[in-house]
């Protein structure tokens, strides 16, 4: 895990990213869309950061985040690439949620600007082809207390957004 101190470092990682997503939740919209995205969508998304609170770029293999609590703090950073660190430094574990969608209500506005109804309400953008049985897979990396030994889930990242198949 490596420190990410200021978004010009951030975004100059991201253009090293390889071909994955980008999950971004602003305070008044949440953006998903794959990655890379063109230059003007980047400046788009730049243009933004004001009202940006979590950003993460992710494949199966890395992660890059930069996420704040709220509006006027800094932003705190950190890339992991399961690539560049010994597996014996950390363990971990892979599970896979759905996601909230509301798969009656979805289809249509799937089929005009690909997004998706949540159950509670609300929508948000899905960058895969499909909406039924859309799931995320994370990564959840363990450290153990000193005292006890006991496990905890130390850090977690994105790594895939998909469609189940049944």
């Amino acid at each position: 895990m490596n420190k990410v101190e200021t978004m010009e470092q951030f975004w100059a990682y991201a253009d090293k990213m390889e071909a994955g997503f980008c999950f971004a939740m602003l305070t008044d919209d949440i953006l998903w869309e794959k990655w890379p995205v063109s230059a003007e969508r980047k400046k788009e998304l730049r243009e933004k950061e004001g009202r940006l609170l979590d950003i993460r770029i992710f494949n199966t293999g890395k992660e890059l985040r930069m996420f704040r609590g709220d509006i006027g703090r800094d932003f705190q950073g950190r890339s992991i690439d399961d690539g560049e660190r010994a597996p014996s430094i950390e363990e971990y574990f892979d599970e896979e949620q759905y996601l909230d969608i509301d798969s009656k209500r979805s289809g249509e506005l799937f089929a005009k600007e690909q997004k998706v109804l949540a159950t509670g309400g609300g929508s948000y953008p899905l960058p895969i082809a499909g909406f039924e049985n859309a799931k995320i897979r994370i990564r959840n990396y363990l450290g153990y207390y000193e005292e006890t030994g006991q496990a905890y889930v130390k850090d977690w990242r994105l790594m895939d957004v998909f469609q189940e198949e049944e």
